[in-house]
């Protein structure tokens, strides 16, 4: 009887011996565990990542209806221009264009001194003798919300970090939405004051306001389709190499995609202007690609990898260029329109590949 309750005893401890784990097997056990959950959390990062993109996009697509059935709206719009001893046809065209470009810029600016300085057309104006009604409102919103009360502290607080994306909320406040204004289509989320400076802006899926220029004559974030930047098989530049990473922007490329990756802009010019009346069409010497090109709003996110991987002419001199005209200019020689600079890519990185804007909807 004792050895048969030895023998039990015996095969009790060692059976409660096999139902533990060694060492080993725990290691390889987490091991297994942790590989799965990183493989469950790339996942999730990716669908994440995807849904932002998403809503990034779908955002984009919004705000370009909004700002396109205003921009559309100035082709019909009557210009407060006194014309009564203006009697040249051409004359008379060419005030109403100014009149209309200095409307655009006092009720659809992309920079905070548009917001609180009438600025001038090119030649000089005014040409409105009775500033718009949003105008003065963007002003008086300006001080409230920065929580000034002159205008020249409001200036003074409003940061130019994200200035046109804080353009984009005034513009949005001022365009009706049935009894509420465009901001209504926006959630709580889609509007934050990322810099403080009490200025909210319209940010993307990953919280990054989102760029607005008013302005982009000849925007490209991409080359043609050999992949160069000029004419295939053309050397653009004259460098001594054909197709390679500097011929961009060249005058005449057959390759630089315009607005929309559609329009050419040798051919497609400003719809506000189909007599050609603007003052840069004054010079037959000009090659005509140096003419004026389209004019069409942009509204850009910088994507997944949060970079743009484009720059922005915004020195003060062209600033104040870009004020007085609606093209941006050659700064060494002030002499005729080229395509605006923010097209031009960063070619180490690429970074501008992830972008969404609204000229490639």
């Amino acid at each position: 009887m004792t050895q048969l309750r030895l023998h039990t005893d015996v095969n009790l401890v060692s059976n409660r011996r096999r139902r533990g784990f060694t060492l080993v097997e725990l290691l390889v056990s987490m091991a297994i565990l942790t590989l799965l959950a990183s493989i469950l959390l790339v996942g999730l990062a990716g669908v994440t990542e995807k849904a932002r993109e998403d809503r990034t996009r779908t955002l984009i697509e919004r705000l370009n209806v909004i700002i396109m059935d205003q921009w559309d709206s100035y082709g019909t719009r009557r210009a407060a221009v006194n014309l009564t001893n203006v009697k040249n046809q051409k004359a008379r065209m060419q005030l109403r264009l100014f009149a209309i470009r200095e409307l655009m810029r006092m009720e659809m600016p992309d920079n905070k001194q548009e917001v609180f300085e009438r600025t001038t057309s090119t030649p000089p104006g005014p040409w409105i003798t009775t500033p718009p009604a949003s105008w003065l409102a963007y002003q008086q919103m300006a001080m409230r919300l920065t929580k000034t009360n002159t205008l020249q502290d409001a200036f003074k607080k409003w940061s130019t970090d994200n200035e046109g994306s804080e353009c984009l909320y005034l513009i949005l406040s001022r365009i009706n939405d049935g009894d509420a204004t465009a901001l209504s289509q926006f959630k709580e989320t889609e509007i934050v004051d990322t810099d403080g400076d009490g200025m909210p802006e319209i940010v993307d899926g990953w919280g990054r306001a989102i760029l607005f220029v008013r302005w982009a004559p000849g925007f490209s974030t991409h080359p043609g389709a050999d992949g160069a930047w000029g004419r295939k098989g053309v050397d653009d530049d004259s460098d001594g190499l054909i197709d390679n990473p500097t011929e961009f922007g060249a005058p005449g490329s057959d390759d630089i995609s315009s607005p929309s990756g559609v329009h050419d802009r040798r051919t497609v010019r400003d719809e506000f202007d189909p007599l050609h009346v603007d003052l840069f069409w004054q010079n037959p010497t000009k090659k005509s690609i140096e003419y004026p090109f389209p004019l069409f709003p942009l509204i850009a996110s910088a994507g997944p990898d949060k970079e743009l991987g484009i720059y922005l002419l915004n020195n003060s001199n062209l600033q104040e260029i870009r004020m007085n005209s609606p093209y941006w200019v050659d700064p060494d020689s002030i002499t005729g329109p080229m395509p605006l600079q923010v097209g031009t890519p960063d070619y180490e990185t690429q970074t501008y590949l992830d972008n969404i804007h609204n000229q490639t909807l």
